[in-house]
């Protein structure tokens, strides 16, 4: 068996697949297992045993002339073209791609061969996005910064490629040999994600005042963060390792560390492959639900305003995590458990998760708030009116016309799901199941989008125990599928 997995994303998502490939490994050991990557983070992966072939994606010289230079794109396109090829050659009997962009979906569709299984996003005969399995369904509804989802992306990723994680998929590199050192990324993917140069500097200063020793990492992006804080800190407990570690050898560093202190990255994402504890300081527009660390254990201090987060807070949540004392109110701890890996009491946001986890993961129906009830009836009533203008085009062709009603409604319901996060899931799981209707023959097609409003309206007027008479227009939608 030949198995592609494809993840053309940051450093982060590559090292969150490692227990992915970890499962499918165990899962087929006889597979012959290829891994696709974008050229510039390929060495993200280089310690990636299980992966018996590593191909690299040259995104910059392939695609960006045809971004920035499109009137000399023959060559890129003939590289591409012969890439694709050597690809799709592999004749692959299985591909996940795991990278949850219309763009991949791309990719992925040229790959595929006859008799390939696909999981994740691709595209349909006529080039429309298609999303084929469940997972990746769930994703594209529920997960985004504006969503309320809280499965990890580790966890998710395992989803979409249909395998179960073990404890030791979670592990890559060894922790046998652990030191003092506290390490500290300076920087994130973008300005949005990264504390104050000031703030670290402060913090640093405690640590070394308390007799800890640290070393500073990042990118060569970061030499004017570490040349500010040298000139402050200099001593021989500060270590400067800014610009000199390429990514496996920084998380090697990482594995020997006594806690890694950093905010969302992919050395984030290497401290938990070795088990390292991480203080993950999530700033910004950043959801940790998805993205925090997975060592159990580790701690997060949230803040939307990395100005608003101070030094002083995070060296006392650093003093908690490193005596085994319990958090703070405001520090959100990792327990390492499934669905969900942090404790999620007493947050403002419960109320669109708890939808989430009844619509897609078995749990009670939640309560409603009487003010739910007003946009519950709304979308009954532009359901009805979708159903009875699909109706009589279904009866009669020629009545196209009404069917420009059914644009009008969709931004109706968008804005009662940008409105009401009770709702929301379930609008956006309508959208996506209305997207992801295959092509086929014209009553095929209607029959199908006729579905998906009966599937709207019975289930938004089953959380105020409404009861409708739709049962036998829905289907296969009569219900959300279970994630696996």
């Amino acid at each position: 068996m030949k198995i592609l997995i494809i993840q053309l994303t940051r450093p982060g998502d590559i090292f969150c697949t490692w227990p992915t490939l970890s499962a499918i490994r165990r899962s087929h050991p006889s597979a012959e297992i290829h891994f696709l990557v974008r050229k510039k983070f390929a060495q993200a992966a280089r310690d990636f045993t299980v992966v018996d072939h590593l191909w690299t994606f040259d995104s910059e010289k392939w695609l960006s002339p045809l971004i920035y230079d499109p009137m000399d794109t023959g060559k890129s396109i003939l590289e591409l073209g012969k890439f694709v090829d050597s690809l799709k050659a592999e004749n692959f009997d299985q591909i996940i791609n795991l990278s949850f962009s219309p763009s991949s979906s791309f990719i992925t569709h040229l790959v595929t061969s006859q008799n390939t299984v696909v999981r994740g996003y691709t595209r349909s005969e006529d080039f429309y996005l298609h999303i084929p399995d469940e997972a990746s369904r769930y994703f594209r509804a529920q997960v985004g910064l504006s969503k309320f989802n809280r499965i990890h992306v580790v966890d998710l990723f395992a989803m979409v490629a249909n395998v179960s994680l073990t404890p030791g998929d979670l592990t890559l590199y060894s922790r046998k040999t652990q030191g003092d050192n506290i390490v500290c990324h300076l920087s994130a993917s973008t300005e949005k994600k990264s504390w104050p140069i000031a703030h670290w500097i402060k913090l640093i200063r405690k640590l070394l005042d308390g007799g800890h020793k640290v070393q500073i990492v990042g990118g060569s992006g970061d030499f004017k963060k570490a040349r500010a804080i040298e000139n402050e800190l200099a001593c021989e407990n500060l270590q400067d390792l800014i610009g000199q570690t390429e990514f496996t050898e920084l998380a090697r560093i990482i594995s020997k560390a006594k806690v890694f202190i950093g905010a969302d990255s992919g050395p984030l994402h290497a401290a938990a492959l070795a088990g390292t504890p991480c203080l993950n300081l999530s700033l910004g527009p950043v959801k940790f639900w998805e993205t925090g660390p997975t060592v159990k254990g580790s701690q997060v201090l949230v803040c939307h305003n990395p100005e608003n987060l101070k030094p002083e807070e995070v060296y006392l949540t650093l003093n908690n995590l490193l005596h085994g004392d319990h958090p703070s109110a405001n520090v959100r701890l990792c327990d390492g458990k499934k669905l969900v890996r942090y404790d999620d009491q007493g947050l403002d946001e419960n109320e669109g998760w708890c939808v989430i986890a009844w619509l897609y993961f078995g749990a009670e129906k939640p309560e409603v708030r009487i003010s739910n009830t007003r946009f519950i009836s709304q979308i009954a009533e532009v359901c009805q009116i979708a159903e009875v203008q699909i109706e009589i085009y279904k009866s009669d062709p020629s009545q196209a016309s009404g069917l420009k009603l059914l644009e009008k409604i969709d931004e109706v319901l968008k804005v009662i799901a940008n409105t009401d996060r009770t709702l929301n899931p379930i609008i956006e799981y309508f959208f996506c199941e209305k997207e992801n209707i295959l092509p086929g023959t014209q009553e095929e097609v209607i029959q199908e989008t006729l579905k998906c409003y009966q599937w709207l309206k019975t289930t938004t007027s089953e959380l105020t125990g409404a009861q409708t008479n739709d049962s036998q227009f829905l289907g296969d939608r009569g219900s959300a599928q279970k994630v696996p």
